[in-house]
């Protein structure tokens, strides 16, 4: 995965965190939201993709004023233990967020692998 820098040169790196929004005048907070963030200037990057979920979280909740991101993928534990086993760079291609997503050959590799544990029917 390439390194992503901020504007003032600084790596970014990958987080969670809770955003407020003010929409209409009300303050509206969105936790666990993945972020770019520049620990050196403090800088907050969204992805395009970000933005339209974050969106789409205050529009189907409204009156709400704490609403919760919802994670990329919710998996089982026996899963998670799986990809525990996996290479570090192997695993992070799998759960990363952001605008790379997997192939349909990392997918399929993916769920050869889950079946062959049986993992997944």
């Amino acid at each position: 995965m390439n390194k992503r820098f901020c504007r003032c040169g600084c790596p970014l790196s990958n987080e969670r965190r809770a955003v407020t929004r003010l929409i209409q005048g009300r303050g509206i907070t969105i936790d666990n939201v993945p972020v770019l963030y520049c620990a050196t200037c403090e800088e907050t990057l969204y992805t395009a993709k970000t933005i339209k979920k974050m969106d789409e979280l205050i529009q189907n909740n409204p009156g709400e004023l704490a609403l919760v991101y919802p994670n990329a993928l919710e998996l089982k534990p026996t899963v998670i233990h799986f990809l525990d086993d996996l290479e570090t760079e192997e695993k992070e291609k799998i759960l990363q967020e952001g605008d790379e997503p997997l192939t349909k050959v990392d997918l399929a590799n993916l769920i050869a692998l889950l079946k062959s544990k049986g993992e997944v029917a």
